[in-house]
């Protein structure tokens, strides 16, 4: 049976082989030249070229545009736990035609293709003055990505016994201190899914800030990316392997710090089921 054992190792060993050699790749061709990366794409560098990231750094105004993405993704994803987890508590708790027509418009509404509301959108915005501002994205993002989280929230909120709030009305708790003291702490595992899940969507969309924002001083982490490959694809792969590992750092980062709370929050929900 020990010979099983090594087998399935080996092939655990092997598919983690395989998902990180694009990554490890990605990050030792980062540290060589250009001409080095051409010569020995597999290879570890002979010189360890710190002047690639340093040179990105001056290049993309790192520090603007990574307050600029960090202040939109804490806002937004605010914005979404805030309005959606209420939204979808008010929906489990009433009853009627009404609250199921207002869930079933919002099903429909992630069923809407992007392409079909982007030029109506980009309108608004311009009507709006929110055209080429980082920080209108935060509104529409809280607009166009609220609707799962609903979702999530609605179902998780059926699982909250009703007594509870029974007996704090009892106790005099009623209205917003009802649900912000008494329900809220309670939804601690989806909200921590909704957390990550919306954080890295918005760390890593594109579309939007493509659409809506012009100026490379009003970027995102992505996009940003993305007007840095446009300039540098034929001759500077060092650099643009550089910026990938730069913008990658801090959305790993709060993967891997979330991480615990994901499981933590999983076992709890396990638990109360």
């Amino acid at each position: 049976m020990r010979w099983k054992k090594w087998i399935a190792d080996a092939c655990w060993a092997g598919g983690a082989l395989i998902f990180i050699s694009p990554l490890a790749i990605v990050v030792i061709n980062s540290f060589k030249t250009f001409q080095e990366i051409l010569m020995e794409p597999v290879g570890f560098p002979k010189v360890i070229q710190w002047k690639n990231y340093i040179e990105v750094y001056q290049i993309t105004n790192l520090l603007v545009v990574l307050f600029n993405t960090v202040i939109i993704i804490l806002a937004s994803v605010a914005g979404v736990v805030v309005t959606s987890s209420m939204i979808g508590y008010i929906l489990s708790r009433t009853r009627g035609k009404l609250p199921a027509a207002i869930l079933m418009l919002i099903l429909i509404s992630m069923m809407v293709p992007f392409q079909m509301i982007m030029i109506p959108m980009v309108k608004v915005t311009q009507i709006l003055g929110m055209r080429d501002n980082a920080f209108a994205l935060i509104p529409v993002y809280m607009g166009m990505s609220g609707a799962m989280a609903v979702l999530l929230y609605h179902g998780f909120t059926k699982g909250v016994p009703v007594e509870l709030e029974e007996s704090a009305r009892m106790d005099g708790c009623c209205g917003m201190n009802l649900y912000w003291r008494i329900v809220f702490p309670l939804l601690k595992p989806v909200t921590t899914t909704v957390i990550v899940l919306y954080a890295l969507q918005f760390w890593n969309d594109i579309t939007l800030p493509l659409v809506l924002l012009t100026h490379k001083e009003n970027t995102t982490i992505a996009l940003s990316q993305l007007i840095f490959y446009r300039e540098l694809v034929s001759s500077r792969w060092n650099l643009l392997l550089a910026a990938g590992v730069l913008s990658s750092i801090p959305i790993l980062a709060f993967y891997f710090v979330m991480q615990k709370k994901i499981m933590a929050g999983v076992m709890e929900g396990a638990v109360k089921g």
